[in-house]
């Protein structure tokens, strides 16, 4: 499966031809360049988002584990409304051309800047990448260029404290980002 990622700008361009007796190609179509700029906020409030980036990972690693019935125990513990509603779309069998489209129109029809909008943006931008088929790592990377912080190593600490105050113990095993 080919991968060519033109992130962030206009679309993402996906040939999922591997998947097909023949060759299917589709793209889904980025959030507008403006909503980038809408979505600026402070270090602070990216970091205060590190958990929600937490739980997309923790969910895509479950999704990759055991496919997308493994996310419907998942669910209930959810308590985001708008993951939770990818989530279901996704348990759902629905298309990532129209999670796309109904993610994006909610976004578009809530009006939100700032925090709240990047917050929907990183949850659109997990949610899809689950959709079509690509790696945590991916998805990280995808993530970590929405944040865009102005020193991308000062969330090391507070991501490794968010995965063990998840429930993992000191022994946890971490798995590299470059290695998903």
């Amino acid at each position: 499966m080919a991968r060519i990622y033109q992130f962030p700008h206009d679309k993402l361009e996906l040939d999922l031809s591997a998947l097909a007796a023949g060759d299917l190609a589709y793209d889904i179509f980025q959030f507008p360049k403006s909503w980038i700029q809408k979505s600026s906020c402070s270090e602070e409030d990216k970091k205060d988002l590190l958990p929600v980036f937490v739980d997309i990972f923790s969910l895509h690693h479950h999704f990759q584990d055991g496919g997308v019935l493994s996310l419907e125990k998942e669910l209930p513990l959810i308590h985001h409304s708008f993951l939770g509603e990818g989530i279901q779309m996704l348990l759902n069998g629905t298309s990532p051309e129209e999670i796309d489209h109904r993610m994006t129109g909610k976004i578009r029809s809530s009006l939100c800047s700032g925090r709240n909008l990047l917050e929907k943006l990183l949850i659109r931008t997990g949610i899809l990448s689950m959709a079509v088929g690509n790696l945590p790592g991916t998805t990280h990377t995808l993530l970590m260029d929405l944040f865009d912080f102005e020193d991308p190593t000062c969330v090391v600490d507070i991501l490794l404290n968010a995965l063990m105050g998840n429930g993992r113990s000191e022994q946890a095993e971490i798995i590299p980002f470059e290695s998903c």
